[in-house]
């Protein structure tokens, strides 16, 4: 792959619980991205167990975000097929950024909302052309 041999999951911070900027008598108002371009925000929705995932792409940088619910998130650099996996417990709150080529897998713990946010189109197949699957669970 043509693609810098860096230690990209350890410059992952593990996630950050996303904290109202405002919150008041009425609610609150929670800042989730800024000064990112966003082509595609789709909801996930997942069972208890199921999996999904086990793929990457070369270009789309994505972000999760827990609506409702808990999973465990299973991350491994794309060119570092021994390299280890590295697993992270995500609930409602949670954010995390995967850049371009880690491997992520979802696995939900309990029913879970996501809300999953690219910087690149679906737009005419645009997700499947840069989807590479990799079975890492």
């Amino acid at each position: 792959m043509a693609r810098k041999k860096e230690n990209v999951l350890s410059t992952i911070k593990s996630l950050h619980k996303i904290k109202p900027s405002h919150a008041d008598a009425r609610g609150g108002i929670f800042d989730l991205l800024d000064a990112d371009r966003i082509r595609h925000a789709g909801l996930l929705i997942s069972k208890p167990k199921s999996l999904r995932g086990n793929h990457f792409h070369k270009k789309a940088t994505q972000y999760t975000y827990v609506i409702e619910g808990k999973i465990n998130i299973y991350l491994r650099e794309a060119w570092n097929a021994n390299g280890a996996v590295k697993k992270i417990v995500m609930s409602e709150g949670d954010m995390i950024r995967l850049p371009p080529y880690i491997i992520h897998t979802i696995e939900a713990i309990k029913l879970s909302k996501l809300l999953i946010l690219t910087d690149q189109s679906r737009v005419n197949n645009g997700y499947e052309h840069d989807t590479y699957r990799v079975k890492i669970k």
